[in-house]
């Protein structure tokens, strides 16, 4: 037996009710959104904004390219000495990176 396909409303819903959780989950949730130009790719990218700080949220809907693959290669990459985006927040199952 297949499983239900859901309409593009409803993947549209659930990925926002996704993200708003981890946003939740790292004290991100209320604070001010600037999305920014997407590129090429499927990914999407928002500044967030709160009074004294700001990071960066990767929004990468898998299967089609990990986020945990990012966060690692990101890691290594900054334990050489070599600039790259820290990762402050990480949902790999969900494809959500806090940079």
């Amino acid at each position: 037996m297949s499983m239900p396909t859901l309409s593009l409303s409803q993947q549209a819903k659930q990925r926002i009710a996704l993200r708003e959780a981890f946003l939740q989950s790292c004290n991100w949730a209320d604070s001010e959104r600037q999305p920014l130009n997407q590129d090429a790719s499927f990914r999407q990218y928002t500044r967030l904004c709160q009074t004294d700080s700001s990071t960066l949220l990767m929004d990468a809907p898998p299967p089609e390219r990990p986020v945990g693959d990012f966060a690692q290669l990101a890691t290594h990459l900054l334990q050489l000495g070599v600039r790259a985006p820290k990762v402050t927040g990480r949902d790999d199952k969900n494809g959500f990176l806090l940079l």
